[in-house]
């Protein structure tokens, strides 16, 4: 039976259009991009969440990862405050809930924690939303780094990544919440451009650096990091 299948939704997980608080792998500012789905597949963290890992590439050639869960650890079929990203992305690519998209069983390569190497691995890949084409708003956020052998402890260090915030239709720029609604002007598109382009999310919070912390610590490297041991998002 598929990952995704099973997810409960109410009305508390519904899409709203809200402005809240070689690929190029370095983080790209925050703006709305025109982007293609080139990887999506299902994960389950060791915890028990369940979710999506995506990759899309811009149309200058940025390349934008994301592992994004969508249930609760404790049960996963209780949808979270980011299944509606997810299942926006599925309605404008696939025309469908992500709960009824079919996976096919693939083969990828896929980093292994306890051999430290990349291995063959078969995942739920989601092929129905892949090479499509949609516009993506991307936000630029700065935090702390995580030391994964001290419970998640934040180091002194930072890091810059990409978090995905909202999807748009390729063409019309609307949102699902707008198509449903029969609207046909892309106002929210240029509310969020004209509010987020170019904006910093700043979530870094000064740290002590600390003999099992300094400044120039070499806690474990997080792109190493198992995917699937925990849900980071």
């Amino acid at each position: 039976m598929a990952l995704l299948s099973n997810i409960e939704t109410d009305e508390s997980v519904e899409d709203k259009d809200s402005l809240g608080g070689g690929s190029n792998f370095q983080p790209v500012d925050s703006a709305i991009y025109l982007a293609k789905v080139t990887m999506a597949y299902s994960l389950k963290s060791q915890k028990g969440a369940l979710g999506v890992y995506l990759t899309l590439l811009t149309e200058d050639n940025h390349e934008v990862s994301e592992k994004i869960f969508i249930t609760a650890a404790k049960d996963n079929k209780k949808a979270t405050f980011k299944y509606p990203i997810i299942n926006s992305l599925s309605l404008l690519t696939a025309g469908k809930d992500i709960i009824e998209v079919s996976p096919e069983e693939k083969v990828v390569d896929q980093w292994n924690f306890d051999l430290k190497k990349n291995i063959p691995t078969k995942v739920e890949m989601l092929t129905e939303l892949m090479g499509k084409d949609v516009y993506v708003g991307i936000m630029k956020v700065r935090e702390n780094k995580k030391d994964y052998n001290n419970n998640y402890a934040p180091l002194a260090e930072d890091r810059v990544y990409n978090r995905i915030d909202k999807f748009f239709h390729s063409t019309s720029k609307l949102t699902t919440v707008q198509i449903k609604a029969g609207q046909t002007d892309p106002t929210f598109f240029n509310d969020w451009k004209n509010k987020n382009t170019g904006r910093l999310i700043d979530e870094y919070k000064p740290v002590a650096a600390t003999a099992a912390s300094p400044a120039t610590s070499s806690a474990p490297d997080e792109s190493a990091h198992n995917i699937f041991e925990d849900e980071l998002s």
